[in-house]
């Protein structure tokens, strides 16, 4: 019976993290040219009746710490990247440093790079 137990819960927790680590780009639904996709859009539509493709924590494609990176990492594209995907909503959670730059962190987790000076 515990055995029966403890390999329901491992493929419960192993279900569960395989949620965690799914890729979703931009270009996996966009056409062959995601870049351009605003170039097609109806001029007369207003900005409430489209959607824009964005990206969660935008800045996070910089972790490489194994730990961090299972709750922190969400890109694994750098921003240019993401763009030519077809995002134009980046999520880009910064805090002003001693020098004046805004450096990019996922909640606690300072994420090894700054957007520049403010």
């Amino acid at each position: 019976m515990k055995k029966c137990i403890k390999t329901l819960f491992l493929s419960i927790i192993l279900v569960v993290m395989g949620g965690w680590f799914h890729s979703a780009h931009a270009s996996d639904s966009l056409s062959k040219s995601p870049e351009n996709w605003m170039s097609k859009l109806d001029e007369s539509k207003h900005l409430t009746e489209i959607n824009i493709p964005g990206s969660h924590d935008s800045g996070s494609f910089t972790l490489t710490d194994p730990v961090k990176s299972v709750w922190a990492k969400t890109q694994d594209k750098y921003y240019l990247t993401q763009m030519k995907s077809g995002v134009r909503f980046f999520d880009i959670r910064g805090r002003a440093s001693a020098d004046n730059m805004i450096s990019v962190h996922h909640g606690m987790v300072y994420l090894h790079h700054e957007l520049g000076k403010f």
